[in-house]
């Protein structure tokens, strides 16, 4: 069964070399991706202004997504057309994504430049508070007036809003004013385990309610509150969420290349991922069930917020 994956940080590593079709040690190269079936991946550029040099490094992460995209072997996905070509096996896709607006420098129109460069998700933070929005963690900030500019902006062009690290204030602003579907591509159940990344049952509902999803995040610090985790707790959180808003609202968002190689046993990189399936299939979930997390939920978001062409 082919998996969509919402979420991977392969490309900040590899910013200073070329080697996605060779480095195996990465968790998600290309081998691994064809291996477990994977037929879109979202690649994230990650550099927050906290760190020296962010501009920079955010360039070279770009670069590295036109590289791996150049060869023929993996496709921009741009348009909803472009998902038509993935889904009928002409190629693998390859979505680009901010986890982070700080790349914008507080300036709204400056999503119309990434926008021409690729662009297609953006996370509000990457756990800090910027101009536009407050971090995780941060009580007192939601959207700043900017912030409500840079969603609206992103409404008008396809842009999909990810609510993955941002304030609990900004998730219900956020959600407030959103009239398409937003997602959290990378985050788990909080009352399955209290970490503050994670969503709780009201964040999730809205999610649904908004005809959006959420992304199993395979990091063990997001699974359980022992920070070491198998396969069996990621199904759990899909169990848990599957009985609280449905399958059509979960989807993957594995964080691969982002956990420091702390993955669960049994997931390590991305040519596992078919286990995922197959267990869902042997707790019999239906096979609609388990396409729906696997893709189709995902790829219903996506035609929904791309632009057709």
């Amino acid at each position: 069964m082919i998996i969509f994956d919402c979420h991977c940080d392969t490309l900040a590593l590899l910013k200073d070399k070329d080697t996605f079709y060779t480095d195996n040690s990465l968790n998600a190269p290309y081998s691994a991706l064809v291996e477990g079936k994977v037929a879109l991946e979202t690649f994230a550029v990650c550099s927050p202004a906290t760190k020296n040099g962010y501009i920079d490094r955010a360039n070279k992460m770009i670069q590295r997504y036109n590289d791996i995209t150049s060869h023929g072997r993996l496709k921009k996905i741009l348009t909803v057309s472009d998902l038509n070509d993935v889904i009928c096996g002409k190629a693998m896709g390859a979505l680009l994504a901010f986890e982070g607006a700080d790349l914008l420098c507080g300036d709204v129109d400056a999503v119309d430049r990434y926008f021409d460069m690729g662009l297609r998700i953006l996370t509000l933070t990457w756990n800090n508070s910027n101009p536009f929005c407050g971090g995780i963690g941060d009580d007192k900030e939601g959207l700043s007036e900017s912030g409500k500019a840079l969603v609206s902006r992103c409404n008008q062009k396809g842009i999909l809003i990810d609510v993955s690290h941002i304030s609990n204030k900004g998730f219900w602003d956020v959600a407030e004013m959103m009239e398409s579907p937003f997602v959290a591509t990378h985050s788990n159940a909080y009352s399955l385990c209290h970490h503050k990344r994670n969503l709780n049952d009201d964040q999730l509902c809205a999610i649904a309610k908004a005809n959006g999803i959420v992304g199993m995040n395979f990091y063990p610090p997001f699974l359980n509150d022992e920070g070491i985790a198998t396969l069996d707790d990621v199904i759990r959180h899909i169990e848990y969420i599957a009985s609280l808003i449905g399958t059509d609202h979960i989807a993957i968002g594995s964080d691969f290349d982002g956990v420091d190689g702390n993955l669960p046993k049994g997931l390590e990189g991305a040519g596992e991922l078919q286990k995922i399936p197959n267990r869902l299939l042997k707790l019999n979930y239906s096979e609609d069930d388990v396409k729906a997390i696997c893709y189709a939920n995902y790829l219903r978001v996506l035609k929904c917020v791309l632009p057709d062409a």
